[in-house]
């Protein structure tokens, strides 16, 4: 395959200029709020005085409800009165069915209050229990990376490292600010890989990880306070599952470019537990286990150390920071399956990632996120003649549903009206680019392997 010579800045270029934001006059920004129903009428979060509306998930010792959106007409912002009133009305009968069996106690105003039964519903570890390393790619964003790594160390994991990858060393702002706030505490660590792509950085991270867990979160989110107790309590619970995966909410949507991604499908993949594998426990879509996102995705996972290469746990083909721009963690979910392993997922395990909110940004993260699926599937089918056989078969199936949009990165979930439609025709643009990409990738890292070694900073 034969790539053309325009340059990937010439790209962005032409998929995002003179590109003008669709008018919302009618947006309003939503605050977004996990509201803990152990008692009822909830706290709710004081940001919620300063907001017309809220976005808000519903959450019962640790584990997700559900979420509901909130409006009024009063300019003074969303009543507290209503929101409780609303989050009672959907979720009554479960929290009272779900106290009830947890032999919670009654407080003298009949709310119920979770004590009793608390760690059976979610093991918080306070003693000693498998050690955990977060591994933490990042590129140019020390502010970013900094707020993920206080939320990680904040879960309080009796046994954890959080290591972060730099994968732009040479920059030196994002070593002098975990320097700088972190000091030489060995809970935080800090690697260098020079070599771009965040395959490198996390395979970087793998390699220096001491735990017997390993979980990885990219660098523009907030992880819940309960994270890592959902993840771990989920790989302990389901002693066959190798790889947990986690729900994905938004940080914000104060902007109406936000609020498209989520509308266009965003991370969230709901609020079911479900395993995933090659036998009984099969996906719902045409391409399992080749779709893009249905599995969840690495920026918010955790794997037994058993499970990943120490070497090479990553394609460094693929991935944000190479020319095919993703479909990294389809491929590293398809091999788990493929050797036979599962895959959780388990929404109790909540981070929060901070969208893009420049229309330009969203742009080219819905033409990449098309291409790098695309690039994922030329990848296994250059790899594998009876992937390929299989993946012909069936993308020929979804081709009608794929020409007319109705599905977003082919068989995972459609996009809402109110999503600008030309989202839709940049990402089966970038399907068409996809091929295109990924030989772009092979070429780009068969120079990086023919280069003389670069010396690596460890920490």
């Amino acid at each position: 395959m034969k790539a053309p010579r325009l340059s990937a800045p010439g790209l962005r270029t032409l998929v995002t200029r003179h590109r003008r934001a669709p008018v919302q006059r009618d947006f309003r920004p939503l605050a977004v709020c996990v509201v803990d129903l152990e008692s009822l009428p909830p706290a709710l979060p004081a940001v919620l005085d300063s907001y017309g509306a809220a976005w808000i998930l519903g959450r019962l010792h640790g584990r997700p409800l559900g979420e509901i959106t909130v409006s009024t007409p009063e300019a003074g912002g969303v009543l507290r009165a209503a929101v409780s009133q609303a989050l009672h009305e959907r979720w009554a009968g479960t929290i009272t069915e779900h106290l009830a069996r947890h032999d919670a106690t009654s407080g003298d105003d009949g709310a119920r209050h979770a004590v009793a039964g608390w760690e059976s519903c979610l093991k918080v570890r306070t003693a000693p229990g498998p050690s955990v390393s977060v591994v933490v790619p990042t590129y140019r964003r020390p502010e970013r990376v900094l707020r993920c790594v206080e939320s990680i160390l904040a879960t309080g994991h009796h046994d954890l490292e959080v290591i972060v990858v730099d994968n732009a060393p040479g920059d030196g702002r994002t070593e002098a600010a975990l320097s700088q706030r972190f000091g030489t505490t060995a809970r935080v660590r800090y690697l260098a890989e020079p070599v771009p792509g965040a395959s490198r950085a996390r395979n970087r991270g793998v390699a220096g990880a001491g735990g017997e867990l390993v979980a990885f979160v990219d660098d523009d989110v907030i992880v819940d306070r309960f994270w890592l107790a959902a993840l771990g309590d989920a790989l302990e619970r389901c002693p066959g599952v190798d790889c947990v995966t986690g729900l994905v909410i938004p940080e914000s949507l104060d902007s109406p470019v936000q609020l498209w991604f989520e509308q266009f499908g965003g991370f969230n993949r709901g609020y079911l537990s479900r395993v995933f594998d090659l036998d009984e426990n099969r996906g719902d879509t045409l391409l399992y286990p080749y779709t893009a996102g249905a599995l969840g995705g690495l920026g918010n996972s955790m794997f037994r150390r058993s499970a990943l290469d120490p070497l090479a746990a990553f394609e460094t083909t693929l991935g944000p920071g190479t020319p095919a721009y993703g479909a990294e963690d389809q491929d590293a979910f398809v091999a788990l399956l493929r050797r036979g392993g599962k895959i959780l997922y388990e929404p109790s395990a909540v981070v929060r990632h901070e969208h893009r909110d420049s229309y330009e940004d969203l742009r080219w993260q819905v033409f990449t996120y098309g291409a790098g699926m695309v690039a994922g599937l030329v990848h296994w089918a250059t790899h594998d003649p009876v992937v390929a056989r299989q993946l012909v078969s069936r993308v020929l199936r979804a081709l009608p549903t794929i020409l007319r949009g109705g599905n977003r990165s082919i068989a995972l979930q459609a996009a809402t009206e109110d999503c600008p439609p030309v989202l839709r025709r940049l990402e089966r643009l970038g399907h068409l680019y996809g091929p295109v990409a990924y030989a772009r990738a092979v070429r780009r890292r068969r120079q990086i392997d023919r280069a003389p070694a670069e010396p690596v900073t460890l920490g």
